[in-house]
């Protein structure tokens, strides 16, 4: 085939005659794919003397795309949408139709930019200015690492816990869970030496990942989500928004930054003087998103370093985060439940009520300064309905809810809230209202009721740092109850860092209504080491013109990550009576052991608790420690004792089946999970992913089988003519091959035991060898001397 020659002409009957058509001398490939490229794009109409090329599109040197060009004199027409593709702003620019196509003019989107056509290279080069390069955009959100799932399997935990002290005192408390992947049925249940056998919650939970949902069927608390609704826990189904399923999501407003670079550099963030995010840009625009602030008034710094070092602050701006109260935009959360109400608060005879209750409520981000949502509930007595919105000024945020309701025997009752809270970098303020009728009526349970309605409930807040030091909150308060006075609150606590391991307290606060006045200050001081906590207390009190002074003193130590002993105590000298706490803890590789004493005045109190859990996962049982909600085995086939890292932290080393069970994993979450490669011994390979990000749901567990086993490598030297360095081994077809060392050495870790042929490709021709691997008990090299090789015919 005769290649296309530079300013070869188009046939007379051709749709783009009347122009050139420039193709350069290019290998047959990368001609045959212009030329295709050409004659699928749009037929071309243009003036006589145009010259039409299909060309790469290079911006700043770098090649993005291929697009049909007219060249036309001094100027060159793109077409638009290879512009607009390649990420250019065509915007503002009248694009001329030519063809079925529309084509932009370079000189007329003239941004002080420059372009040239290079003809041998069939290439058209555009030089922008960084401002007009095509935008980039990146999330200081690590959302997107989701990890693996690991090995789905069937798996169970029973959580115990029993209990006997001095004063008659005999109890068993058990929390169980069965399911798999999503799916897990869980309840709680004791006994005791009084009431005898009591059930606990029940319920079956499924997580629809893919929808963030969270179904439920059997014992759930209904709660609503605005302050005028209520709560009860019922018997029944349920269906909520789990934003736990997406631990990256960010379901409040945050803000964006948008920054041009002159040249490549990368770009760091910082929240109040806290790095939050660093990403790494070429030149030109770019947009941060989701910047990882906290709630409330933040300054916010960008620097940007570039490649030879050199930091610059492109912006210090302050703004105002986002409070649980509002939703991002488009986002939104809904809960709805219906079923019996329990009787007995969740732990008890599991008897239910006979009529049915019902709550479902929902809320949406019509904007990152607008939330809206709306809420139903009610049983066989009582109705109620209510709206709520937030709003995000620039002088603060507003959040206001409204409600009705009617419930039998009552007429109908209303109720409203409003809060209002500002944030700054070094205070803040907030207050509120609520009122509601002595009609108004919402579901809850026998407990609320038992307490009294709220009718009316004011607050405010201030706090104040004046230093990273030093802080003060004040608060005052007013509360009206059914059948009760009114009841008013006032007070401050005041926390002064005094050194590295020192802080001191203040703490007031005056309480006072028709039934009774109370005044109390304390003062602490408190110390600080790396497991151990030290502080000292004393306290005034005056009640209806009472006072007692007091003072006290506890130290504690946390238990360690792995097995270990933690400790606390407390002791408090008050009006004349001593009462004293201590606790004594040790963590085993299969249980928590417990040991309390209590002390007040003359009576004292021993009580002894053992607490752990059995595991089934993976066709093996353990005897663990108590599992929080999820779980995995850690599986390393045939190496024992060794030690398990998460998060870069030793938690344990597997058993002598080469397993370790690992608890408290975060759920949904990519928990890093690898071995410790410092305690690994000689002789054993990782193998190719040596680190894991390992994914696991509520309440069940999952398996996770890491790559490592003993390396048995064979060494030898290979015989054929002509052998040289440099000469590849293949032990079977298509594989990349390894190279032979000087005097035909050879060294192979993945032959199996028996007899294995290689092919040896070498300048001379192919050659034939035959290796016979011995079976081997441990990890270690044999030398196999000098094996001969035949020439393949």
């Amino acid at each position: 085939m005769r290649p296309l020659t530079q300013g070869r002409k188009l046939p007379k009957d051709s749709k783009l005659q009347g122009r050139t058509l420039s193709v350069a001398r290019l290998p047959v490939r990368r001609m045959l794919g212009l030329c295709l490229g050409l004659a699928l794009a749009l037929p071309v109409y243009a003036l006589p003397g145009d010259e039409t090329l299909l060309l790469d599109l290079c911006i700043n040197a770098r090649c993005v795309g291929v697009a049909p060009v007219i060249a036309r004199g001094d100027d060159v027409l793109v077409e638009q949408q290879a512009l607009i593709t390649a990420g250019i702003d065509t915007s503002g620019v009248v694009a001329e139709p030519l063809g079925q196509g529309h084509f932009i003019s370079l000189r007329a989107l003239n941004h002080g930019s420059t372009f040239a056509i290079d003809r041998d290279q069939l290439r058209l080069d555009l030089t922008l200015r960084p401002e007009r390069l095509p935008r980039q955009t990146a999330t200081m959100s690590p959302r997107g690492n989701t990890g693996e799932q690991g090995t789905p399997s069937w798996t169970a935990f029973a959580n115990y816990a029993a209990t006997v002290g001095t004063r008659d005192e005999r109890n068993l408390f058990f929390d169980a869970a069965i399911g798999r992947g999503n799916a897990a049925l869980r309840s709680t249940g004791g006994w005791n030496n009084i009431d005898g056998w009591l059930r606990g919650m029940t319920r079956f939970e499924y997580d629809r990942v893919s929808a963030m949902q969270r179904w439920t069927v059997g014992d759930q608390y209904a709660i609503a989500r605005d302050p005028l609704g209520g709560g009860q826990l019922l018997g029944g189904v349920g269906v909520e928004r789990a934003f736990d399923q997406d631990p990256y999501l960010v379901t409040v407003p945050r803000p964006y930054f948008s920054g041009v670079l002159q040249t490549p550099g990368t770009v760091e963030v910082y929240a109040n003087g806290a790095l939050i995010g660093r990403r790494e840009f070429g030149a030109g625009p770019f947009t941060l998103e989701q910047l990882g602030i906290p709630p409330g008034r933040s300054d916010v710094r960008v620097i940007v370093r570039d490649p030879l070092g050199n930091r610059t602050e492109l912006a210090t701006q302050s703004y105002y985060g986002g409070s649980p109260r509002l939703l991002a935009k488009g986002l939104s959360e809904y809960s709805f439940r219906v079923g019996k109400p329990r009787t007995d608060g969740g732990f008890g005879n599991g008897d239910y009520a006979d009529d049915t209750a019902a709550q479902g409520w929902y809320r949406r981000g019509l904007s990152d300064a607008v939330t809206l949502g709306g809420r139903i509930e009610g049983d066989d007595n009582v109705r109620n309905a209510g709206v709520d919105t937030a709003l995000r000024t620039g002088f603060g945020e507003f959040a206001f809810a409204y409600a009705v309701s009617d419930a039998d025997l009552l007429d109908h009752g209303h109720a409203y809230s409003a809060n209002y809270s500002w944030s700054a970098r070094s205070w803040s303020f907030g207050l509120g209202a609520l009122r509601a009728t002595s009609d108004y009526r919402a579901l809850s349970d026998p407990l609320v009721r038992s307490l009294g309605t709220v009718r009316e409930n004011d607050y405010a807040a201030f706090s104040f740092s004046p230093t990273s030091r030093l802080s003060v909150q004040l608060n005052a308060g007013r509360q009206k109850r059914d059948g009760l006075p009114l009841e008013r609150s006032a007070g401050f606590s005041t926390a002064w860092r005094i050194g590295e391991l020192t802080s001191l307290y203040l703490l007031g606060q005056r309480t006072e209504s028709d039934f009774f006045r109370d005044t109390s200050i304390q003062l602490t001081l408190n110390m600080a080491f790396s497991r151990d906590n030290v502080g000292f207390t004393a306290r005034h009190q005056e009640r209806d013109g009472v006072s007692h002074d007091g003072y006290g003193f506890n130290a504690q130590r946390s238990r360690p990550l792995e097995q270990g002993f933690g400790y606390a105590v407390n002791v408090q000298r008050e009006g004349g009576r001593t009462i004293g706490f201590g606790l004594g803890e040790y963590e085993g590789t299969h249980g928590r052991y417990l040991l309390e004493a209590e002390r007040n005045g003359d009576d004292t109190n021993l009580r002894a608790t053992a607490t752990g859990a059995i595991v089934a996962v993976g066709g093996r049982v353990f005897a663990t420690p108590p599992i929080d909600s999820s779980f995995a085995l850690v599986r390393v086939p045939g190496m024992a004792d060794v030690p398990v890292l998460r998060e870069n932290q030793r938690i344990g080393r597997t058993d002598k089946h080469g397993d370790l069970l690992v608890r408290d994993m975060l759920p949904y979450y990519p928990n890093r999970l690898s071995l410790d490669d410092a305690a690994i011994p000689a002789g054993v390979d990782l193998g190719e992913k040596p680190v894991h990000q390992l994914r696991v749901a509520r309440n069940t567990g999952s398996i996770l089988v890491l790559d490592a086993h003993a390396v048995r490598a064979v060494k030898g030297h290979f015989r054929y003519a002509g052998q040289a360095a440099g000469d590849l081994a293949h032990v079977k077809d298509g594989d990349a091959g390894m190279p032979i060392g000087t005097d035909g050495l050879f060294y192979f870790e993945t032959l199996q035991v028996g007899q294995n042929d290689v092919r040896v490709e070498s300048d001379d021709g192919n050659f034939a060898c035959k290796v016979d691997v011995p079976a081997q008990d441990a990890a270690g090299t044999v030398d196999l001397g000098t094996i001969a090789c035949e020439k393949l015919q």
